[in-house]
């Protein structure tokens, strides 16, 4: 399957998509801005902790992280809940780790009173301040064993044509500036779609 949406927050736009597998889905943004000057973040994952958190750092093996803040760049993958979280952005770019405890108040949501705290996994790409338009995206496989995700990364492809196969076999392609286009097929087991947005 295939989503896109043409975001505009007050300041912020960007022009998101999503592409579906059937162990995963990568996302993509383009053309996000804020000029503003406000901070931009894309969170890859906010959830209960259920386990322990992994971190392999670039061409490094995984390392279990502690409860705490965590900030890297050139990082291959988080991986939790037998879910490998796969930032796609510069080496440049932070990439954070919460694990651990955090305090919520219903009263603030409007849904109740009182304090409640419960352990937290999230991870989340820092632009920073976008004033000009940047890029970015990730990958997410669920329902992967660790070993499996770090024999793939190796491969430095995550076995994506292996993946596709194994799939409907369709191409899916959002175009946002064009009026229409070509794709070629390869045999009688592919077939491409192409839907124009904007």
């Amino acid at each position: 399957g295939i989503s896109a949406m043409d975001l505009t927050s007050r300041n912020l736009t960007a022009k998101k998509s999503w592409y579906f597998m059937e162990n995963g889905f990568v996302a993509l943004a383009e053309n996000v801005s804020c000029p503003s000057g406000n901070p931009v973040y894309t969170s890859m994952a906010n959830r209960l902790l259920t386990g322990s958190v992994y971190v392999a750092e670039s061409g490094k093996e995984p390392r279990e992280l502690k409860p705490g803040n965590y900030s890297f760049t050139k990082i291959d993958y988080v991986y939790h809940g037998r879910t490998g979280y796969i930032p796609m952005v510069g080496d440049d770019v932070p990439i954070h780790v919460n694990v651990g405890p955090r305090i919520g108040n219903w009263a603030s949501i409007g849904t109740g009173t009182g304090n409640i705290t419960r352990d937290i996994f999230d991870v989340w790409i820092d632009h920073g301040t976008v004033m000009t338009p940047q890029a970015a995206g990730y990958a997410v496989f669920v329902d992967i064993d660790m070993d499996a995700m770090a024999s793939d990364m190796k491969l430095k492809n995550l076995n994506f044509e292996k993946r596709r196969q194994q799939c409907s076999r369709c191409t899916e392609c959002i175009f946002w500036n064009i009026r229409s286009c070509v794709l070629e097929t390869w045999g009688d087991h592919c077939h491409d779609r192409c839907d124009y947005f904007g």
